[in-house]
């Protein structure tokens, strides 16, 4: 699963940029008490980055492409780097993990495979793998949910069983939503429009669908709000950070489990038809007038959000129902291209997207382990447990 590099006995790991740089680290060594890393830049596409200088740990290092900076180890370094590609010079802020390659982890040593449920808690850079202690999944086919230190958790979630994509060739629908990039433009343009001041920071340039939510098995690391996440593990799985306190809702069978975690104060909006709603609360809030407080906004359906909506009312996750994902053989390619579209809304919104299969379960103890699931997205684990054994023990 990591795009990690091993070099000199040390993981080396890197985010940000734009997307057209790549950073390599030829070197980690010690001098003077201090490590240093020597990263070179490239472009994306293979040709020579214009890179001149970058500042790092209160220095400033020259160069062309390739620099020696000091570095933290075990703990991200912020980075910026000077590039004189565009038409003026910038200033590119990228961060920086290396870590020692021990694998003091508390895993078994295995990385979390991208085709395949994990079976236990895999290595990921800079976590530290907790013992299960009954919490991880055991009935479901379709997830499984594993803790770390630092009130860190990892959900996997298999987004082809039992879908058109589980004998498809991927090849087929894996590039499909470069289909839709045009109309997704302008959709996303129409939808700010003159909002910004509302809207806050949210990224309004249209890229290409990120491959996380692709893949066979799709990575969810839920952790703290002001958590420092190990650069470079953004590319590897969706962040989500506790509270997703403003929830973008389209699964009615996610409502019931959010609904009997008695968490739906979290929720800002929905997009399910108000007859597949059974929780009073939510009904009520529904009919609140516009800003009045706990008032729950219709936005959309699941394959159609009402964007204007999630983006004045800050939605910071969508909890989107498996409808999505594709179902028949003939129409896989264009079912792939809906899904794509919403995850393209969702990324430039800076809002992560989680695919509920609750409702794909078709036993008892499997839909049992989904409690436990909403249970730490919603910071509710002791409820999501016992919510789970009630349920299973009903079997």
């Amino acid at each position: 699963m990591s795009d990690a590099e091993e070099v000199d006995g040390y993981i080396f790991q890197w985010s940000g940029g734009s997307g057209r740089a790549v950073i390599t680290c030829q070197q980690v060594f010690e001098q003077d008490g201090q490590m240093y890393a020597t990263i070179q830049f490239a472009r994306s596409n293979g040709g020579t980055s214009a890179y001149t200088q970058v500042k790092a740990l209160g220095q400033t290092v020259t160069g062309d492409n390739t620099f020696s900076i000091p570095v933290n180890i075990g703990e991200n370094t912020p980075i910026q780097a000077l590039t004189t590609a565009m038409s003026q010079p910038h200033w590119i802020d990228y961060v920086l993990y290396i870590a020692k390659s021990d694998g003091s982890d508390g895993t078994d040593g295995k990385s979390a495979a991208d085709d395949t449920l994990d079976d236990s808690a895999p290595a990921i850079t800079g976590l530290t793998a907790l013992p299960a202690e009954g919490e991880n999944n055991v009935h479901s086919d379709l997830v499984r949910l594993f803790p770390y230190e630092d009130d860190v958790w990892l959900i996997e979630v298999d987004m082809v069983k039992d879908t058109a994509r589980e004998n498809a060739d991927e090849k087929k629908t894996s590039s499909a939503g470069e289909a839709n990039e045009a109309s997704d433009s302008a959709e996303m343009s129409d939808a700010f429009g003159n909002m910004e001041e509302s809207a806050g920071d949210v990224a309004t340039d249209v890229g290409s669908t990120s491959s996380v939510y692709t893949k066979k098995i799709v990575k969810y690391l839920v952790v703290p709000e002001d958590f420092d996440v190990p650069a470079g593990l953004d590319k590897q799985m969706v962040i989500i950070r506790r509270p997703a306190d403003r929830t973008f809702v389209t699964s009615p069978e996610a409502l019931k489990i959010i609904s009997a975690l008695d968490r739906t104060e979290d929720i800002i909006a929905v997009g399910i038809d108000a007859k597949d709603i059974d929780d009073s609360d939510v009904k009520a809030a529904l009919n609140k007038k516009d800003g009045e407080d706990g008032k729950i906004y219709q936005a959309g359906t699941f394959s159609d959000w009402d964007l204007k909506t999630l983006i004045l009312k800050k939605a910071n996750l969508a909890v989107e129902s498996s409808k999505i994902l594709p179902r028949k053989e003939d129409t896989a390619n264009q079912d792939m291209q809906a899904f794509e579209k919403m995850v393209s809304h969702a990324e430039q919104m800076d809002m992560p997207l989680f695919v509920d299969r609750s409702a794909d379960e078709m036993d008892t103890l499997a839909k049992a382990d989904w409690y436990r699931v909403y249970g730490v997205l919603f910071d509710a684990e002791d409820m999501g447990e016992s919510l789970s054994h009630e349920t299973a023990g009903d079997n």
